[in-house]
Formats: C-alpha cells, sequence, structure tokens
C-alpha cells in the first residue's frame, strides 16, 4: 500500500503537465489577440489610478475580485497581448485539471469503475472543446469567468472532500472560495444547489456520512445569506438587483428560458455550430420564434431525460443517480444565463455564458459514453477529442481574423488624430460571430496612438 501511495501525485502532475503541452499548443497561434470590445474602455478607467478605475468599474456589478485583478495585471501586462493570453490560458488548462480531480473524486467515491481514464477524457474535451475559445481570449474582460470557474471547481473540490470527511478546516475553504466566486461572477449564485445535488448523490449512495441536518446548517444556510449580501451590494452599488438578468420581471419570464435551454441542448449535444444545416437553420429559427412551441419542445426533451434516469436508477442505481446528477448540475448551472444573450448557435459570441456549465456537461458526456458502451469507450472518446480539436483548430482563425481587421482599423485612424473633433459614425460591434468594438474605440485610439488625448 505505502508503495502505491506516491503514484496518485506522479499520475496527477504527468496530466497536469499533458493538459499544459495540449493547451498552449492548441492556442500557440493566439498570442497576439487583443479584442477591442470592452477591454480598452476597462484599462483605460484605471489609468487615473485604482480608486477611480475602481469607483468606476464597481458601478455596474460587484466584481470586486476581477476588477482588483484587472488593475494588477495592467500595471504588469499594460496592453502586450502574450501576456494576457499566457494568463487566461494557464487559468484554462487549471481548469481543465481541476475537472479532471473532480470527476476522479466523484467516481471513486462511487466507485465506478475506470475512474481515471474517465476523469482524463472528460477534463481533455473541456480543455480543447472549440467553445472555450471566447474565455480563453477575450481578455482581459473575460479574465474573470476562467478565474470564476477555478474557484468554484476548488470550492466543489473542498466539497467533495468535506462530504467524505467533514472537518472545519474544508468548511472554511469551501465558504472563503463560494465568497471569492460570488463577488468574482454572479453564477456562484446557483452552487448551493449544486452542493445540495452532489450531497444527495453522496447521500443515496452511501458515500457520505455527514448528517443532512449539518449539512443545511455548515454549508447552505451560510451561503445563502452570503448571496443575500451580494444582492444588497448588487443594489447599492448599481441600482438593480441582479447585474446580468436585469429586472426580477427579466429573470422570472419562462419563455427565452425554454428558448435559450433548447439552444444550449443543441450546442453541446449536437456540435450545432458545425453542422452544416444550411435553409434548415432558417426553419429552426422560424419554429423558435413561437413561444408556445418551444416551451412544449422544452418540456418534452427534459419529460424524456426524467423518464430515461428514472429507468436507469431502476436497473443500475450507481450509474442512474451518477447520470442524473451531473445533467441536473449542468441545467441548473446554466440558469442564471439562460435570460442573456442566445445567438452563440451560429456566432462565437457569447459562448462565454456556457463555460462553466460544459464542466458538468463534459462529465456527464464521458460518464454516459463508459456505461452505454463501454467496449468501444476510448476509441468513441478519442474520435471526439479529435473532432473536438479540428473543430477548435477552425475557429482560432476566426479569432486572429476579427483581431486583425480590428487592428487595422485603428491603424487607419491615424491621419484623423490631427483633428480636434472626429464623428465616427459607426464601428462594427461583432466580426464573423466574433465580438469586435462594441464599446472602446476613442479608448483603443488613446493606447495604440502614444496615448493620444480622446
Amino acid at each position: 500500500v505505502l508503495s502505491k501511495e506516491p503514484a496518485m501525485p506522479r499520475q496527477n502532475l504527468i496530466v497536469f503537465l499533458l493538459f499544459t503541452a495540449i493547451g498552449f499548443f492548441a492556442y500557440k497561434d493566439c498570442f497576439t489577440i487583443f479584442i477591442p470590445a470592452d477591454n480598452y474602455s476597462r484599462l483605460y478607467s484605471f489609468e487615473k489610478g485604482f480608486v477611480f478605475g475602481f469607483n468606476e468599474s464597481i458601478r455596474g456589478a460587484p466584481y470586486l475580485i476581477p476588477f482588483s485583478m484587472y488593475y494588477f495585471f495592467s500595471s504588469l501586462f499594460g496592453i502586450i497581448p502574450s501576456y494576457w493570453i499566457t494568463v487566461s490560458l494557464a487559468l484554462h488548462v487549471l481548469n481543465a485539471f481541476l475537472v479532471y480531480i473532480i470527476a476522479k473524486q466523484i467516481l471513486s467515491a462511487l466507485k465506478i469503475p475506470r475512474e481515471s481514464i474517465s476523469a482524463f477524457f472528460a477534463a481533455l474535451i473541456f480543455l480543447v472543446s472549440p467553445y472555450q475559445t471566447e474565455d480563453v481570449l477575450w481578455v482581459p474582460i473575460s479574465f474573470a469567468r476562467p478565474f470564476h470557474a477555478c474557484v468554484t471547481l476548488v470550492g466543489i473540490h473542498f466539497l467533495i472532500n468535506y462530504l467524505l470527511n467533514p472537518s472545519p478546516k474544508k468548511n472554511i475553504a469551501i465558504h472563503f472560495l463560494f465568497l471569492l466566486g460570488l463577488f468574482s461572477y454572479e453564477l456562484t449564485i446557483v452552487s448551493p444547489f449544486i452542493y445540495l445535488i452532489l450531497f444527495v448523490l453522496f447521500h443515496i449512495l452511501n458515500a457520505s456520512k455527514l448528517h443532512s441536518k449539518k449539512f443545511f446548517l455548515r454549508i447552505i444556510a451560510p451561503q445563502l445569506f452570503f448571496i443575500s449580501v451580494y444582492f444588497l451590494a448588487c443594489k447599492l452599488l448599481s441600482g438593480h438587483w441582479f447585474w446580468h438578468g436585469g429586472t426580477f420581471e427579466d429573470i422570472t419570464q419562462t419563455s427565452d428560458y425554454s428558448k435559450t435551454l433548447l439552444k444550449y441542448f443543441a450546442k453541446f449535444f449536437l456540435l450545432y455550430r458545425y453542422l452544416p444545416v444550411g435553409q434548415m437553420d432558417d426553419l429552426l429559427r422560424t419554429l423558435s420564434g413561437n413561444n408556445v412551441t418551444t416551451t412544449l419542445l422544452c418540456f418534452f426533451a427534459l419529460t424524456v431525460s426524467a423518464f430515461f434516469f428514472w429507468k436507469l436508477i431502476k436497473t443500475k442505481k450507481e450509474y442512474g443517480c451518477l447520470l442524473s446528477a451531473l445533467f441536473l448540475c449542468f441545467i441548473i448551472s446554466l440558469l442564471p444565463v439562460l435570460p442573456l444573450d442566445s445567438s452563440f448557435l451560429k456566432n462565437i459570441y457569447p459562448d462565454r455564458y456556457g463555460y462553466l456549465s460544459s464542466v458538468f456537461y463534459y462529465l456527464f458526456l464521458t460518464a454516459s459514453v463508459f456505461f452505454l458502451i463501454r467496449k468501444i469507450a476510448v476509441p468513441v472518446l478519442i474520435g471526439y477529442v479529435v473532432l473536438c480539436w479540428i473543430l477548435l483548430m477552425k475557429t482560432i482563425p476566426v479569432w486572429n481574423s476579427a483581431n486583425d481587421y480590428c487592428n487595422r482599423l485603428i491603424e487607419n485612424y491615424e491621419p484623423f488624430l490631427k483633428y480636434d473633433r472626429v464623428y465616427v459614425l459607426n464601428i462594427p460591434s461583432y466580426y464573423k460571430g466574433v465580438i469586435a468594438f462594441r464599446s472602446g474605440f476613442p479608448e483603443e485610439v488613446f493606447f495604440k496612438h502614444d496615448k493620444s488625448p480622446i
């Protein structure tokens, strides 16, 4: 037994180094990308100092941690894209490694066979997914999302350890990471529900002896209190209760929820963006405009899924509970972003909203493959990884093209610097499905032309 103990850290180190090599090789042509949208306007606000920039930033949302990080890294990196991309990509690699660790923890605790290889494929697919490019490459503005995912995943790691062997230190770590996540990005508000699902999963399969009352008082109740503090901070700082969701009327409506949820199903389950659907896409868009149709389709899809999981739990309890829990976590992690922009079916923007939820989807995908087609699971998943790699290589040039386009526009603006007042009638918000300027045009002129007055 003692001779086998060092094998786990060594295996983890090998996986981490492998993910690092794969991640940096996949994005090797991206170190000159610095998309202007929102980035330069955010960095420009810090030109007058941390206090001014921080106060300007938190008027929109209480992202206290990312805004502080923006200032720190901007003072180190300036607008040198290679530095920002390196940090962002390193975070993405770290998140993939955390997916591997968490998947292995869950599968080992539930005594699911071949846990290491299943965890490896889930993390690898997450790493090379073509849907992660916006979170990696739209820096520094999207830097908050990989960071938020990182602290959320570390929090889940501590939660699983706490379920297996409770201790005050783990409890403190869970809440500290929860607060970091909460004031980094509002998706954290659904974390208590994800924690609850994992607790129920471990409890049903006798993997945890933690009493439900202790779990609620020590984990859930404090987090509900922290969420109420977040809502209050958001209201005081920005005038609304929930930053990206808008008003409570926006949040509680259902028709857009159904339509967007179906789009996420198509995005992840079908890799819809890359399908040669042609005119079928226009038909589907027409159908999605009918609120009754989308609500019924969504209800049907969820009902079929529930029936499948119910039958699976009756025949194979461990796998049924595991798959249903992962699927529920996937759905719940999507809830805060369902009222937001859903143009991602054909556009890269806004893929960033699905970054964290993709963790649970890829865990669900690999676990399903190992259960349904166990004998050929490895070749099938290798094929899926290759497919994701091909699609990622197809997506990255779009970012380079958008970056070149934005840079040319700024370079061509130089002759106008001699004028005291210039009227810019229009700028491209998006280019080939990638976010372009949207905001930040004058700020980019300021940075790219020797800090010329704007």
